[in-house]
């Protein structure tokens, strides 16, 4: 990792060391269960559970986007053994 710190001084990598088999990437979590991996949503301790307003000015593009992104991550990273799948789907 010291080559690739050393490449250039704006650009910096790290590690994370994942605790109890669990490691955050983004809004992922990666879990190590029976040497495979499962995905689940993750979400930070900052997240306030608030998406855009549909009755906002925006345009409907954006509004129609976040709905379309949010069943997208369900659907493509949550797996069915974890209840945030239907709590997830609850919200809407």
């Amino acid at each position: 990792m010291k080559i690739f710190n050393f490449l250039h001084i704006r650009l910096q990598f790290t590690v994370e060391v994942g605790i109890d088999d669990r490691l955050s990437f983004f809004d992922t979590m990666l879990l190590i269960e029976k040497q495979s991996l499962v995905f689940d949503e993750y979400c930070k301790t900052t997240f306030s559970d608030r998406f855009l307003n549909f009755n906002s000015q925006h345009p409907l593009c954006h509004k129609r986007g976040v709905i379309y992104r949010f069943v997208d991550k369900i659907m493509r990273l949550c797996h069915l053994g974890f209840s945030n799948l239907i709590n997830s789907i609850n919200i809407f």
